[in-house]
């Protein structure tokens, strides 16, 4: 990770996308760094990603930000579709994000902005850099789209003084072509390293334990969680679901013991994985790096309607420590192939 400490500390902003939990989740290594070299913090957020913000950085001042409400089609082929027809409503929270900021630096002067993936938060006064993994993007219905999306991030790109991307720079990587793409941006590129919010214990498993994280935007938050609720409803062992909604109600129903929790703090998270002997969960770019730190086997779903989760899923199917399956696989008999594997995994490993 660069350092961005001076002769002077800086007066920093740092506003991570609300689209799901991964932008906020990787923006906390980021911001202990930050304090660690003396900057002055000010975060902005919006949604469940914001108030995550907040219950780890309690006493950092916190703004809130104008929310982008996307939806994601049910279906990959829909994903194009359904981006065109949000352009409108993008462009304009774009503007209000722009608007904010404006009005943000007029009562507090702000030296630098951190935004992951907000592309309206630039300034002629600041030094403006952008987090984002997605340099080369994927439409999922072929290259001719692929080039619509390239050409619409390109010009929105241009507004900022550096990119970040939270990866290696050479192979091994995570993000493949995302991060990586043959065409560099006419912006400088740094690769800071992967960011995650977890460092490593060693834990032991609980045999039989399966823990479930949700997180993105709906609809699909909601239909993995129902499917786990279905197809894991006799599972005889314990199991925990983080539903990955920081200001949620924990209204779900699920068997007596289940263990359903809205949120988690960091560390709570961090036992509840590396104490399950199946940890299921999105094949999101930030649980890639969280797994990475913590050396977890997992049983990663793309989410529907996500070429960037396939096209990542795809690349961790070479990885022997993942087990990638489509969302319309029967979820009880994919932990119950893996519970012999790991069984037959520990004899082997005993002798």
């Amino acid at each position: 990770m660069p350092h961005v400490k001076n002769n002077n500390s800086r007066r920093v902003l740092v506003a991570p996308l609300d689209w799901g939990l991964g932008h906020a989740t990787r923006c906390i290594p980021l911001i202990r760094r930050l304090l660690r070299d003396g900057h002055q913090i000010f975060l902005a957020g919006s949604g469940p990603s914001g108030q995550l913000l907040r219950s780890e950085f309690p006493d950092l001042p916190y703004s809130e930000i104008p929310s982008h409400s996307v939806r994601y089609a049910r279906s990959g082929r829909g994903l194009f579709w359904m981006i065109l027809k949000q352009i409108p409503a993008l462009s304009q929270q774009i503007r209000s994000e722009k608007k904010w900021l404006k009005e943000f630096i007029n009562t507090q002067p702000i030296d630098q902005i951190i935004s992951d993936n907000r592309y309206g938060l630039h300034h002629h006064g600041t030094q403006n850099i952008l987090i984002t993994h997605q340099l080369g993007l994927r439409s999922g219905i072929g290259s001719w789209a692929d080039q619509v999306l390239q050409w619409m991030l390109i010009r929105l790109l241009k507004r900022f003084h550096e990119i970040w991307v939270p990866d290696h720079e050479d192979e091994p990587n995570f993000s493949g072509e995302l991060g990586h793409p043959k065409y560099k941006p006419p912006v400088p590129v740094k690769y800071i390293g992967p960011l995650s919010r977890f460092t490593q214990t060693n834990r032991c498993y609980t045999p039989k334990k399966i823990t479930v994280v949700l997180s993105g935007p709906e609809p699909q938050r909601t239909l993995l969680e129902e499917k786990c609720l279905g197809e894991l409803n006799d599972w005889d062992g314990p199991v925990t679901i983080v539903r990955g909604l920081p200001n949620g109600s924990n209204t779900l129903q699920a068997p007596a013991h289940w263990k359903i929790s809205d949120h988690l703090s960091i560390d709570a998270l961090q036992q509840e994985i590396e104490e399950a002997e199946h940890f299921i969960s999105r094949c999101g770019y930030s649980t890639i790096m969280d797994l990475a730190v913590l050396n977890k086997k997992a049983i990663l779903i793309p989410t529907p309607g996500q070429p960037e989760q396939e096209y990542l899923a795809s690349r961790m199917k070479e990885r022997s420590q993942y087990v990638i399956i489509d969302q319309q696989q029967d979820l009880r008999e994919v932990v119950e192939i893996a519970s012999r594997k790991s069984v037959a995994d520990d004899k082997f490993a005993a002798r």
